[in-house]
């Protein structure tokens, strides 16, 4: 199994945070819209969705 690289620990971290501010508005007031939010939480999934596919098509052709 390869490493996890930068780019998934980016979105790992991206999408944790998210999902925190989406969860818990109170907590952590950015100024920001819970929209902006969901984008970045989709976002953060599909860079990991892109990470996931090229680790298979990289074993596939290994």
């Amino acid at each position: 199994m390869s490493r996890t690289t930068d780019t998934e620990r980016g979105a790992h971290i991206a999408l944790e945070t998210a999902i925190h501010r989406l969860v818990q508005p109170d907590l952590f007031d950015a100024g920001l819209p819970p929209s902006w939010w969901h984008a970045v939480e989709m976002a953060a999934h599909d860079q990991l969705d892109e990470c996931a596919a090229l680790r298979i098509a990289q074993q596939v052709c290994a």
